[in-house]
C-alpha cells in the first residue's frame, strides 16, 4: 500500500480566497458556499432547521459540482471519468470537518497531516475501510477558499489545474474513484466572509 498527498492554499485575501444529494452535474460550479450565517441575515423568518436545511443542500450540490467539473477535465485529455466512492468521501470529509475545527492551514503547515491526531490521507482512507482486502494507491488535493470569487466549487478546480502537483493528481490516469467533501468554513485562522469553503478530494484506486 502507498499514499501521496498534495495540497496548498489559494492565494489569501477576500477574492480567492449520503452522498449527501444527487445532481452530479456542473449546475453549481459558480454557486458560493454560504455560511449559516448568511442563511439567517438573508432569511430572517428561517428556523434553525430551514438554515441547517439549506447548508446542507448548498454543501452537497458543491461536492458534485466539484466531482463533475474534476471529470469534465479528465475526459477532455481522454481519461475515465472518476467513480464516486462512500468510504473515499467518508475519508475526504474526515479531514475537511477536522481541518475547519483545528484551523491549521497557515503558511507552512502540512495541510494534510492532522496535527492532533498526526494521521494523513492513508490512514483516513484506512479507517474509512477502503479496499480492506485489496492494494491501494491515494491522492489528495485541498483547498481553501472565500469571498464571492474564491467560495465555489469552479475557483477550487481552476486553481487545482493552475497548480502542477495538484494538476497532476487530478489528471493522474491510475486513479478511478473518488471522494469529494466540500463544507462551509475556514481551515484558516481569521476568516470573516459569509462566503467561504473547505474542500477535499481524494483519489483512489483499489487493485
Amino acid at each position: 500500500m502507498s499514499a501521496l498527498a498534495l495540497g496548498a492554499l489559494p492565494p489569501s485575501g477576500p477574492a480567492h480566497a449520503t452522498s449527501r444529494a444527487a445532481r452530479a452535474d456542473c449546475a453549481f460550479a459558480d454557486d458560493t458556499v454560504r455560511t449559516p450565517q448568511w442563511y439567517r441575515d438573508h432569511n430572517p423568518d428561517w428556523d434553525s432547521g430551514r438554515v441547517q436545511a439549506a447548508v446542507a443542500l448548498n454543501e452537497a450540490f458543491a461536492d458534485n459540482a466539484v466531482r463533475c467539473l474534476v471529470n469534465a477535465e479528465r475526459t477532455a485529455r481522454g481519461l475515465p471519468a472518476l467513480r464516486e466512492v462512500l468510504r473515499l468521501f467518508n475519508a475526504a470529509d474526515a479531514h475537511t470537518k477536522a481541518a475547519k475545527q483545528i484551523k491549521w492551514w497557515v503558511d507552512g503547515a502540512n495541510f494534510h497531516v492532522n496535527p492532533r491526531t498526526g494521521s494523513g490521507p492513508g490512514d483516513r482512507v484506512r479507517a474509512a475501510g477502503y479496499c480492506s482486502s485489496g492494494t491501494w494507491q491515494v491522492l489528495e488535493n485541498v483547498y481553501q477558499g472565500w469571498g464571492t470569487g474564491g467560495a465555489t466549487p469552479r475557483a477550487a478546480v481552476a486553481w487545482w489545474m493552475g497548480s502542477p502537483p495538484h494538476r497532476a493528481a487530478l489528471l493522474d490516469a491510475r486513479m478511478a474513484e473518488t471522494g469529494v467533501s466540500v463544507r462551509h468554513g475556514s481551515a484558516r485562522p481569521g476568516v470573516t466572509s459569509d462566503h467561504q469553503l473547505v474542500a477535499t478530494q481524494v483519489f483512489g484506486v483499489c487493485r
